[in-house]
């Protein structure tokens, strides 16, 4: 019987920012985002994964997570102007 082993390969940066995209475009409204956004950026950097312990701020830079902030704004705005019929 031989066992395998297998390891865990960590997440990309790049995957870490798509997961707190994901993660916060559903707690964040676009008023949130453009009216509060020091507050979801707070919010952002000081989150801590509940299944490593690790604090984004250890992972990302401001700049980044100003990127989050960004690609989170630019889907709600896309998503409300392709509901709106010329």
């Amino acid at each position: 019987m031989s066992t395998k082993s297998t390891t865990v390969q960590p997440a990309t940066p790049e995957q870490i920012k798509d997961a707190l995209v994901t993660a916060f475009g559903k707690l964040f409204t676009l008023s949130d985002v453009q009216d509060s956004r020091r507050r979801c950026f707070a919010t952002i950097i000081n989150f801590k994964s509940p299944k490593t312990g690790v604090l984004v701020s250890d992972i990302l830079t401001p700049d980044e997570v100003g990127e989050i902030l960004d690609r989170i704004r630019d889907a709600k705005v896309a998503y409300a102007v392709g509901s709106v019929d010329f």
